[in-house]
């Protein structure tokens, strides 16, 4: 039965779930702008697919190697506190080559297997080669005839790593810089035939106020109505082309739109507060460690409870967030769940959770 990965996609700023099979290739995620003629290619390459453990049936060629350095305290056999290896290696002989098949869990009698990745590896070089995008519009007379990026600079990080070297998965940003602006509301195709993505080409929509950028930020716990001090910020680090610079935004309009009306609500205007090189004394280190230039945007005054996003023209939305009551003790609670739930040694269930979890990592269980 062929292996069905699901996983959750944002095209285009817009979150749906596609499925789609990893070893087809790296996937197109999103394409987003953050400035009026830059815009952004995610790709993610790869998808690590979880062992887990199963039942260790040893066979007669089987090699065990216990590992090296690599212990854990816990009880022995005898009942006595010692360190026990994490996990013994085996490898299993095919009877013409040997490979390894996991580490044998001995107190659990379990094998836990590698995870492995699948999915072939971003071309980076075609992938940062302007020659490999076309930004076309049959809207827009400046890319009638299709136009090459001037710059491409990138943005990577690693999503997952497989336990036991069973590879990573990596999200990439591109970072397309054009020679004319993409105008509000107008259409674009962006194709890139020769990329070894599953996909070959996107269609852009600027100026739409749903498409999410990454550029501005937003409390993510949200805002009280009475807080004296809400502000968004606007950056982006590109990675290899470094901070940019939104000098040319300052004074300009931002909106503060209401999600389910979709009208605006309140208007403001962006400031800066901070250029790439000045010191965040907020930090103790004193950098600034958003490593590009800050503006703000303040709504301080607005305090009416709802659910909003801040809108840029000519770059798209924040997050969706909520001004609401109560909203930093329900973000404490969340915060002591998390303690309580991670916690080893206590038996989880009610009055506390509702989720039910048996003493573990106790002297009771055997191990600590």
């Amino acid at each position: 039965m062929p292996l069905l990965i699901i996983c959750l996609l944002s095209l285009f700023g817009t979150p749906v779930f596609a499925a789609f099979d990893p070893a087809d290739g790296p996937t197109v995620t999103q394409v987003y702008r953050v400035d009026r003629n830059v815009l952004v290619v995610e790709i993610v390459e790869g998808c690590i697919i979880n062992a887990g453990q199963e039942d260790f049936v040893p066979l007669a060629l089987d090699r065990l190697e216990p590992t090296v350095g690599d212990t854990v305290l816990a009880y022995d056999a005898d009942g006595k506190i010692a360190e026990i290896p994490k996990g013994i290696r085996v490898y299993r002989d095919s009877g013409t080559s040997e490979s390894f098949l996991g580490y044998y869990l001995e107190r659990s009698g379990k094998l836990a297997r590698p995870d492995h990745r699948l999915g072939d590896a971003l071309d980076l070089s075609e992938a940062l080669d302007p020659q490999t995008y076309i930004l076309s519009s049959t809207t827009d007379p400046h890319y009638a005839g299709g136009v090459h990026p001037v710059r491409i600079d990138r943005k990577s990080k690693p999503l997952e790593n497989g336990r036991y070297d069973g590879g990573t998965s990596i999200r990439h940003r591109f970072y397309h810089l054009f020679p004319y602006p993409l105008e509000e509301g107008q259409s674009y195709k962006l194709s890139f035939a020769t990329l070894n993505t599953q996909q070959n080409e996107a269609n852009v929509l600027a100026g739409q106020m749903e498409n999410w950028t990454e550029s501005i930020h937003v409390s993510q716990v949200g805002y009280q109505p009475e807080d004296a001090f809400k502000r968004a910020t606007l950056s982006v680090w590109k990675g290899t082309g470094g901070g940019h610079d939104y000098d040319h935004m300052v004074g300009n309009p931002f909106y503060l739109i209401n999600v389910f009306t979709g009208k605006t609500v309140y208007t403001g205007w962006i400031q800066k507060l901070q250029d790439e090189s000045d010191i965040d004394i907020s930090f103790s280190n004193g950098k600034n460690n958003s490593l590009a230039p800050v503006y703000g945007m303040d709504f301080s005054s607005f305090a009416t409870p709802g659910n909003y996003r801040v809108y840029v023209p000519g770059l798209g939305s924040s997050y969706p967030f909520r001004i609401a009551r109560g909203i930093w003790g329900e973000a404490f609670q969340v915060s002591m769940m998390g303690l309580l739930h991670h916690r080893s040694g206590v038996e989880l269930g009610a009055t506390f959770s509702a989720y039910n979890r048996p003493l573990t990592f106790h002297p009771d269980t055997g191990m600590v």
